[in-house]
């Protein structure tokens, strides 16, 4: 996702809404996007010191049998 689409996303929010944004920078696949530029880059950076939001950023994670599957195969 790109960074204008992103604020694109996040942008639309109404009262008492929450967004959660999920995103693995070495998933990637539009060739004009790097993990520097990426909207969950962007996000990242913007929303770390907003008082009301939260950025968690996770070394490693378990993977269900699904996502496996489904990046393997899709």
């Amino acid at each position: 996702m790109t960074r204008a689409q992103m604020k694109g996303m996040l942008s639309r929010g109404g009262k008492n809404c929450r967004t959660i944004v999920l995103g693995n920078l070495a998933q990637i696949d539009d060739k004009f996007v790097t993990p520097a530029s990426s909207g969950a880059s962007a996000a990242v950076n913007i929303y770390r010191n907003y008082e009301k939001g939260s950025v968690l950023i996770f070394d490693e994670v378990e993977r269900s049998t699904l996502a496996d599957f489904t990046e393997k195969n899709f």
